[in-house]
């Protein structure tokens, strides 16, 4: 069912929308998972229980949690590009740029969970949707030359208000539910979870390629009578410099 869902979202940047196996791919990823649906809530003992979804307060949490595990991810697998493509960075440097954020992120786990028993949901949404926002119009306009230790420093910031976010949801939700549904609601969280991220690293590489692919031809046209009786390293320098722009414009469309 989910290798559907990669074919579609894979095949998207190469085919088009409107192309046959992108149709195919997406009706039957979506016949795949209605099948299940429908099978699984006609056995006594469900693998995944989906009635758990009638509970409006539950479903609630986790659309929102659904849309946070979705931005998080995207940001990951943007910022990681960005660094390894435009600013050169190999795949262990740009990890380790991005390491201290994962680090404090686990950290404040407990500490998310203690302010939640005490103080409630609300003042974790409130206070960690706001430091994602700020951080992602920062992470939107990154530049060929800005330094690493404020990507570093942003993505860090980014994810202190995706830990509050993340985890106050996901209690928020299995408070929701009734004792003897609390295993089927952990299960579908982290099935959630884990399907949203896989999906989200095929639509994101996607989307880039396809804006890099429209900026990098938008400019070309822009550059084509300046190409006119220079030389063939001077176009080659220029053919570049318009890649990078091009990557870098198509990178920050991503966050919009």
């Amino acid at each position: 069912m989910l290798l559907f869902w990669f074919g579609y979202f894979s095949a998207t940047g190469k085919e088009g929308l409107d192309s046959t196996v992108v149709i195919v791919s997406l009706i039957a990823g979506v016949l795949g998972i209605a099948a299940f649906v429908i099978r699984q809530n006609f056995l006594e003992k469900p693998i995944l229980n989906f009635k758990i979804f009638l509970n409006p307060k539950y479903t609630l949490s986790i659309f929102v949690l659904i849309t946070t595990i979705f931005a998080m991810y995207s940001v990951m697998i943007s910022v990681s590009l960005f660094l390894q493509n435009i600013q050169g960075m190999t795949a262990l440097k740009s990890g380790l740029i991005m390491l201290p954020g994962a680090m404090i992120m686990g950290l404040l786990a407990p500490i998310n969970g203690k302010l939640f028993d005490r103080f409630g949901i609300r003042p974790l949404i409130l206070i960690g949707f706001p430091l994602m926002i700020v951080a992602s119009v920062i992470l939107g306009n990154l530049g060929l030359e800005t330094a690493s230790w404020v990507i570093c420093l942003t993505y860090a910031i980014r994810l202190i208000g995706v830990g509050m976010v993340q985890m106050s949801l996901q209690t928020n939700a299995l408070n929701a539910l009734k004792q003897e549904e609390v295993s089927h609601g952990t299960a579908m969280n982290s099935t959630l979870g884990q399907t949203v991220g896989a999906i989200t690293s095929s639509l994101i590489v996607t989307l880039i390629s396809n804006r890099t692919q429209f900026h990098g031809t938008e400019m070309l046209k822009e550059h084509k009578s300046e190409m006119i009786g220079m030389s063939a390293d001077a176009i080659q320098k220029l053919k570049k410099t318009i890649s990078i722009d091009a990557f870098i414009a198509g990178n920050n469309d991503t966050f919009l």
